[in-house]
C-alpha cells in the first residue's frame, strides 16, 4: 500500500473525529447554567421622615426662674407756678434793648439804648347830629303820597365835612320814591351836624340817618 492511499484512507477519519469534537463543545455550551447579572435598579421614591418633632423638655417644677427687678423710674415734679391761673402777666412798658456798641477796650462801658414806642393813633370821633338843628331833621312830605295818605320811610347815607354841612346824600332804601327824594333835598339844605373828630383835628365822615313818614 502506498503513502497516497493511506492518506486518502486517514482523512475521513480525522474530520469525523474533528466533528465530533466540536460538537461536544456546543452541547457544553448550549446545556451549561447561563449565569446573568442583572443591573441594579435606582429606586424611583425617596424616604422622607415624617415622625412629628418632639418639643423640648420643660423645666421642672422644682426649678426656679430668676426674676430681676427693674429699679424706679426717677420723674422729677413739674415746677410750682406761683401765679394765680386767671392772672396774666402784664407787661406795663417795654424792657430796654442792650445794644454794647463798638468795642473800644477792656475798660470802655456799655450803652444801653431805650426803645421809643410809637404814639397811639389819635381817638376817632362820629359826626352827629347838631340839637340846635334837630327840628329841620324831619323832610317835608310828599304831598301827593299825603293826599293819598301815604306813610313809609326812607334810609340815606349822609357826607358830613369838616364845617358839619352835608356834603353828598345817597338814598340806601326808601318804601316810594318821592320819600327818598324829599330826604335827601332836605339833607343837603337844612341839614347840620358836629362834625367829625381825630384827635384834635376835624374830619369828614359818612353818617347813615334813618327817617320815617307818618300822618299825625
Amino acid at each position: 500500500m502506498s503513502y497516497t492511499d493511506q492518506a486518502k484512507r486517514q482523512k475521513p477519519m480525522s474530520m469525523a473525529a474533528a466533528i465530533a469534537i466540536n460538537g461536544s463543545i456546543i452541547a457544553a455550551v448550549i446545556l451549561s447554567p447561563m449565569v446573568v447579572n442583572p443591573p441594579k435598579e435606582k429606586p424611583r421614591t425617596t424616604a422622607i421622615d415624617i415622625r412629628p418633632h418632639k418639643p423640648p423638655p420643660k423645666p421642672a417644677d422644682d426649678e426656679k426662674v430668676e426674676i430681676r427687678k427693674l429699679d424706679p423710674i426717677f420723674v422729677p415734679d413739674p415746677p410750682f407756678d406761683h401765679r394765680a391761673k386767671d392772672d396774666p402777666i402784664q407787661i406795663t412798658q417795654d424792657p430796654p434793648i442792650f445794644d454794647p456798641g463798638p468795642v473800644a477796650g477792656k475798660g470802655d462801658a456799655p450803652e444801653f439804648t431805650e426803645i421809643v414806642k410809637t404814639p397811639p393813633p389819635p381817638l376817632f370821633s362820629k359826626a352827629k347830629r347838631d340839637s340846635r338843628y334837630a327840628r329841620d331833621f324831619q323832610p317835608n312830605y310828599p304831598s301827593a303820597l299825603l293826599v293819598r295818605e301815604i306813610e313809609g320811610s326812607a334810609t340815606i347815607r349822609v357826607l358830613v365835612g369838616t364845617d358839619g354841612r352835608v356834603r353828598e346824600a345817597i338814598v340806601v332804601s326808601a318804601t316810594h320814591p318821592d320819600f327818598g327824594k324829599s330826604a335827601v333835598h332836605q339833607a343837603l339844605k337844612y341839614w347840620r351836624f358836629k362834625p367829625a373828630t381825630r384827635g384834635d383835628q376835624t374830619v369828614e365822615d359818612w353818617v347813615t340817618i334813618p327817617i320815617s313818614f307818618k300822618i299825625t
